[in-house]
């Protein structure tokens, strides 16, 4: 062997063993890193090796809170990675205290759940900023993580119902008070005879066929179309009947309800133009007993929940871990992204995996003994892993998604060149090792070592050549997610006033709600002139994603305008949030 090379090989050799050596510290809890308001940042590092991001969340801060992610921001409409979800959400409105108007400030974000590859649908439910965007599917064994308006976190039990005479909407003009028509499905294919609830998170409409023998109608909402039971309900207000004109657009504080057959004659019959109808929808949820919904559960609510999406393994429940030992998913060493929470904290958890020098990946049991042991939690249930685990702090990736997708097996090639783009602690990949978790899809973009073509991934970020192969921001689509955000407060302009007359001083979209995280409805052209509605949320002026909104009525057609594309009236100018 030549002096050169065997120089390089002890070198990697001590190099490895110090990586090793460092892996096997447990990090103190001392150091966690303050991120954002009530949000902190820590990585741990155990035996395995395994390398641990967390982040975690003041309970009893009302400064944050927790808030659903949806790829695109629309259920229909396909994947996207993590931090472009942060990014979709940062600085746009929710409804956090049950009114609009507040902003997210998106300090992290994980993935989601599971999702159906044919229509990018994430499996089980979805609730957004208190909408009840997905419904969970009756009986199905497993539910998942939600957060309420009342800052209670909990994980469903494991089988729920929608029963019919809790989900209804319900007539309040004076001559059909008190009638009521069941909800068939929220954002989902309407079939003959049924009435289904469409929102802003299902697509830009509500993709209705033309000529489709329906009626739908628009509903202007004074609150979310959220899980509310008890005999209490949220009020709308019809604006619109459409009967049998197809899709119709979906702004953001409204509902479309799609009736057909039977379901549209009723609804046909019951409501008129400015009526106020009322919405009412309840989840019950059970245990499971071999397999089968039994007994009702009493120690949660759904109602009023605020975030939600769904789990798969419930490992940890009251301080016990659960068993998953007959489960190859469970009992094998994957990258793992989790929720869990104690009475003091919520914790977003990402382990990485598939790399053998740094982190190989946890069983679920081994996540479980973590969550418990390290961070004192209770209660945790996991998402989706593999390939798809990924934590952004700040809109900044900070595990390992490279390994977790392409995989770094153990392998030396020689001769190795210092500064040629190799790295001691990270051997060069061989495509021919490669054992992707989810097969049949493609690579977006190339990495150092050329297209892959097994993965659905997007590569985020340019690549400093500094840095080494397996520390690049590789991301995989995914369906959805969850976020810690900080809530900032609502800021509104009074540039112009109900009523009033404005043109638009440039060619501009028209959105479907007060930012551009919206669907576009259409583009208006330079000096159009419209009038300034007056929307029930009092919305006007409000500052979203950089831009402060109005809702105008361009000749029938409304719509959020930002006020940068509108001329200014005589007696100010449009201000900037700048």
């Amino acid at each position: 062997m030549k002096p050169r090379i065997l120089l390089s090989v002890i070198a990697i050799s001590l190099s490895l063993a110090l990586v090793a050596a460092t892996l096997y510290v447990e990090a103190d809890p001392s150091l966690w890193q303050p991120v954002g308001p009530g949000i902190d940042y820590l990585e741990f590092y155990q035996p395995g090796p395994n390398q641990i991001f967390v982040a975690r969340m003041q309970r009893n801060n009302l400064d944050v809170t927790l808030e659903s992610s949806i790829a695109k921001g629309r259920l229909a409409s396909g994947r996207e990675t993590v931090s472009d979800m942060a990014l979709r959400y940062d600085q746009a409105l929710n409804n956090w205290g049950g009114s609009w108007g507040a902003r997210n400030r998106v300090v992290v974000a994980i993935n989601g759940f599971f999702f159906d590859y044919a229509t990018d649908l994430p499996y089980r439910g979805v609730v957004h900023s208190s909408w009840y965007a997905k419904r969970f599917d009756d009986g199905e064994n497993g539910t998942g993580f939600a957060w309420t308006l009342d800052r209670i976190p909990f994980i469903g039990g494991g089988c729920i119902t929608h029963p019919a005479d809790k989900n209804v909407i319900t007539f309040l003009r004076a001559d059909n008070y008190g009638k009521v028509q069941t909800i068939n499905g929220v954002n989902s294919t309407r079939s003959a005879d049924q009435l289904v609830v469409y929102t802003a998170q299902y697509d830009s409409d509500t993709n209705s066929a033309d000529g489709d023998m329906a009626v739908e109608v628009l509903v202007e909402m004074t609150q979310p179309a959220k899980l509310i039971s008890g005999g209490r309900m949220v009020i709308g207000y019809v604006r619109e009947i459409r009967d049998k004109l197809g899709s119709t657009p979906l702004p953001f504080d409204h509902i479309v309800l799609s009736a057909h057959g039977a379901a549209r004659t009723k609804l046909l019959n019951n409501v008129a133009i400015g009526d106020a109808i009322g919405l009412s929808q309840k989840i019950k949820d059970y245990d499971v007993n071999t397999g089968v919904c039994s007994q009702l559960l009493s120690s949660f609510s759904w109602d009023n929940t605020y975030s939600s999406i769904g789990g798969s393994y419930h490992f940890l429940k009251e301080g016990k871990i659960q068993s998953f030992s007959n489960d190859a998913g469970a009992t094998a060493r994957h990258p793992r992204t989790a929720i869990a929470y104690n009475d003091d904290y919520l914790f977003f958890i990402v382990v990485d995996g598939r790399d053998p020098f740094r982190s190989i990946g946890m069983t679920i049991d081994e996540l479980a003994a973590f969550t418990k042991d390290t961070l004192q939690a209770t209660s945790g249930i996991a998402q989706d892993g593999g390939g798809s685990s990924t934590m952004a702090i700040n809109g900044r990736v900070v595990n390992n998604t490279y390994c977790n997708n392409l995989f770094c097996p153990i392998k030396t090639f020689i001769p190795l060149v210092a500064g040629a783009g190799s790295s001691s602690q990270n051997p060069a990949m061989n495509t021919e090792d490669q054992q992707p978790d989810l097969p049949g899809a493609s690579l977006s973009g190339q990495d150092v070592h050329g297209s892959v073509g097994v993965l659905n991934l997007t590569q985020v970020g340019a690549l400093d050549q500094s840095e080494e192969p397996n520390t690049q921001p590789l991301q995989r689509l995914v369906a959805n997610g969850m976020l810690m955000v900080v809530v900032e407060p609502i800021t509104q302009t009074v540039t112009y006033s109900p009523g009033g007359v404005v043109v638009t001083a440039s060619d501009t979209s028209l959105y479907l709600g007060p930012g551009s995280n919206y669907a576009t409805l259409t583009t208006v052209s330079a000096g159009t002139q419209g009038v300034v509605l007056s929307p029930l949320n009092g919305l006007n002026g409000v500052l979203a994603k950089g831009f402060y909104w109005w809702k105008i009525d361009f000749g029938g057609v409304q719509g959020w305008i930002s006020e940068l594309s509108l001329a200014a009236p005589a007696s100010a100018q449009p201000r900037s949030p700048h």
